[in-house]
């Protein structure tokens, strides 16, 4: 079971882990591009033009590289 955490506890964690994540990104300033982001870190990027203004996390497995 997840131990409980207050609103301040888990909005000062995701922050730290937004501010590590743009650090190693090289973003010091906004406006933030995701895509970027993502291409900086390594991170693929698939469009699935049938969610259109939708996102989700999928691990792809089995992916070549490249």
């Amino acid at each position: 079971m997840f131990p409980e955490y207050t609103r301040e506890e888990l909005a000062a964690g995701l922050d730290y882990v937004a501010a590590e994540v743009l650090r190693q990104a090289a973003v010091a300033e906004p406006p933030v591009d995701a895509l970027q982001v993502a291409r900086t870190l390594g991170i693929a990027v698939a469009w699935d033009g049938r969610q259109a203004g939708r996102a989700r996390y999928v691990r792809l497995t089995g992916r070549r590289s490249g």
